[in-house]
């Protein structure tokens, strides 16, 4: 979701300082000051938001800067979410092979011990 903070109004053009400050219009989904769109209860011409007084054409360039922000935070994610399984498959590769490593030589060193102990039993004539 884009930040409504520093985003501009679309009555005054004033950049919105929070959500305190303004909102996002429920019928053309731009970015409002609260007090402008009190101001702004009268009827408007075409191409004016009834609710918020705010230009449409405003209003529609916001949402399609809003889409863009939605896709691009939607490809961040699919990339993340790459990432963290190429992560998780080479670690676990990685362990794999740690695992069987350990496995061999805790192997070899457990037939050198058995061949000492051997060694040791056998009288010496």
């Amino acid at each position: 979701m884009p930040h409504l903070a520093g985003a501009p109004c679309g009555v005054c053009q004033q950049p919105l300082i929070g959500i305190r400050d303004g909102a996002f219009c429920p019928e053309c989904e731009g970015p409002v000051h609260v007090v402008c769109a009190r101001q702004s209860s009268e009827q408007y011409p075409a191409g004016i938001c009834r609710r918020c007084g705010s230009s449409k054409l405003n209003s529609e360039k916001w949402r399609t800067s809003v889409a863009a922000y939605k896709a691009e935070d939607e490809a961040a994610e699919v990339a993340d979410e790459r990432t963290r399984a190429l992560t998780h498959s080479l670690l676990g590769g990685l362990f794999i092979g740690l695992w069987t490593v350990i496995t061999v030589v805790t192997v070899q060193v457990v037939k050198e011990l058995i061949r000492w102990f051997r060694r040791r039993r056998k009288p010496t004539p």
